[in-house]
């Protein structure tokens, strides 16, 4: 459309004199294109996506490297994953102090074998891990390395600790430990300090490495997971166990693990302390503190796995991240053991939704996953596809004809299919790809409703959006296929793969096609049919306004309004007072102006 407004005190000769004029700038007059706009509906796919965050489906100590694994494996053949987590004991890393064997066999030198093919991977460093200080792979054949816990080193030097009968302890008795369990004392001043010193060398090794994607807290309980379960209970509280003490020993590790890695997500396990085998009745009220230090400094809240009887997920621990997970990521382990031939699919599908969990972590050994039963892999290949954010795109309009220097507008309707909201800002990409398959222009900016508001893309909610483009004017014309992408703002390899078909090399998916035209037009294409004439107000006067159809329009006001709103698509002559004079001008849009 065009609008034209002129005062109806020179008409119906002025209107002659401007047609006039018009025909003679016509063909210097900036194009209005009269964009048809194009409503695609890209095709969604089933297919397990990744992003370059914390979301997604993890494998769990994979205790291998990566060409340990054969090319048939299930999980490599499906890839349902590209995150490992990796864990050790604190006392495999620093076997004397301040001396750090990053290489070792099961850390470094294992899980780099997995970087190298593709994947990120969570850290995990537990001040006691299953069988204490004192164990050197004993009887237990999938021990690969001695000591199992603190550094003996740190209780040389004062720290206090609890020496466990094998029997006493309730999750790992003689004949798998074989030896006397030795758990530290968490909230002694001398283990939390080494351990403070240990949690900065490790910042100071991995903050900066774009392959590590988490790090999990391990300095609480057993495996880190907050868990006091040896048995009497009596044992801690003769120790100086109370639920404030514990809550405070968490807080001192929480500061130094956000100090030492300012730039990665951290993790902490939940548990009632006092909750596995009985207690002295505070262990709510520990993890209550916890969690509240938890959310106020970011820290991602996990769930310590699902057993058989809870498949819903009503515990404490679910309530706490169903209550925080628009402020923090959340994450969930296994609903069932892997042993467990119960419907895992169904069970994860409801936990998964439950707790809105961003990561799903298979917690045990992966080599369950290289042949799964038919039970397992559809349970995996749940958790994968929906753990985690899988965004849609459902629907977008774009004009299928873009003039060179005018700008252009785009709208879509997204969906996040997946269990989470994002927790990161991600940048909506815009290309136009020549017939060759070569980038000609692309541009890149925030979607009016970030990424990162949670409650805006919580699962299942629809997102409307729409962005204004410019177009170079040295694109060159033709036609272009028209691809889409999310990514970093400011790191281009970080992309998120969309549960939309069309995917090329890049992490673009092509949704249609459109023609660049050059920004000129003949005087023909801008002359009304007919026009009417207009209201008047006081500051303009009187005026005829028309449309490129000969339609009437209305007032001056009206067409400015409209012409605010989509400046692409409106024309106007104007002969009225500004303040400065009788001026006739030609408004081709908010940037330009052609004087008569």
């Amino acid at each position: 459309m065009a609008h034209v407004k002129m005062l109806s005190s020179y008409a119906p000769s002025l209107l002659k004199k401007a047609i006039s004029v018009l025909i003679i700038l016509g063909m210097l007059v900036p194009a209005f294109v009269h964009a048809r706009q194009v409503t695609a509906t890209p095709l969604e796919i089933d297919s397990v996506v990744f992003a370059p965050d914390l979301t997604g489906f993890v494998l769990g100590d994979p205790e291998g490297t990566f060409g340990s694994f054969p090319a048939t494996a299930w999980f490599k053949v499906n890839k349902v994953s590209k995150i490992v987590q990796a864990r050790v004991s604190w006392a495999y890393l620093e076997p004397s102090e301040g001396q750090y064997d990053w290489a070792a066999k099961t850390w470094e030198t294992e899980f780099n074998t997995w970087i190298d093919n593709g994947y990120d991977v969570i850290l995990w460093v537990c001040g006691f891990y299953t069988c204490g200080t004192l164990f050197d792979g004993g009887n237990w054949t999938g021990a690969e390395h001695g000591p199992d816990g603190t550094p003996q080193w740190v209780f040389d030097a004062g720290a206090q600790y609890i020496d466990w009968a094998p029997d006493d302890n309730v999750f790992f008795i003689g004949t798998r430990c074989g030896v006397t369990i030795r758990e530290p004392v968490y909230w002694d001043s001398i283990y939390v300090q080494k351990a403070c010193n240990f949690i900065k060398a490790f910042g100071a090794r991995y903050n900066n490495n774009p392959h590590v994607i988490g790090i999990e807290m391990g300095f609480l309980g057993r495996w880190g997971e907050m868990h006091l379960d040896g048995q009497p209970f009596s044992r801690y509280t003769s120790k100086g166990y109370s639920a404030s003490k514990f809550a405070q020993t968490h807080a001192l590790l929480s500061d130094a693990f956000k100090t030492a890695f300012p730039d990665k997500p951290v993790i902490q396990s939940l548990s009632d302390p006092e909750g596995m085998y009985g207690g002295i009745g505070t262990g709510t009220q520990a993890l209550t503190e916890i969690v509240a230090d938890c959310v106020s400094k970011g820290i991602a809240l996990k769930q310590c796995g699902f057993g058989p009887s809870d498949p819903e997920g009503y515990s404490q621990n679910e309530v706490n991240m169903r209550q925080n997970y628009v402020k923090v990521p959340c994450i969930m382990e296994y609903i069932n053991s892997p042993w467990d031939l119960g419907d895992i699919a169904t069970a994860q599908a409801t936990a998964e939704k439950n707790v809105h969990a961003t990561l799903f972590v298979n917690p045990f050994d992966i080599s369950g996953l290289v042949s799964p039963n038919q039970n397992m892999a559809a349970g995996a290949l749940q958790a994968a596809r929906y753990a985690g954010y899988r965004m849609v795109l459902q629907q977008m309009q774009y004009p299928d004809t873009v003039a060179k220097g005018m700008p252009f507008t785009t709208a879509w309707t997204w969906t996040n299919k997946g269990s989470a909201p994002c927790y990161h800002d991600y940048g909506i990409l815009l290309s136009l790809v020549n017939g060759a398959g070569a980038t000609v222009w692309q541009a890149v900016q925030f979607p009016r409703t970030r990424t990162s508001a949670t409650t805006a893309w919580d699962s299942n909610k629809l997102v409307n959006d729409t962005l204004q483009w410019t177009l170079p004017a040295n694109v060159p014309g033709g036609s272009y296929q028209v691809r889409i992408g999310m990514r970093d703002m400011t790191d281009s390899t970080q992309r998120v793969e969309l549960a939309i078909a069309g995917r090329d090399n890049q992490t673009r998916y092509t949704i249609g096609s459109t023609t660049v035209v050059a920004p000129t037009t003949s005087a023909s294409e801008l002359l009304p049919a007919r026009a009417h004439q207009g209201a008047g107000d006081l500051e303009h006067g009187a005026f005829m306004l028309f449309d490129i159809r000969g339609r009437s329009v209305g007032s001056y006001t009206s067409a400015i309004q409209a012409f605010s709103k989509n400046p692409q698509l409106y024309l106007m002559i104007t002969n009225g007072r500004h303040g400065y004079g009788t001026v006739r001008k030609i408004i081709i849009n908010k940037n330009r102006t052609d004087r008569l």
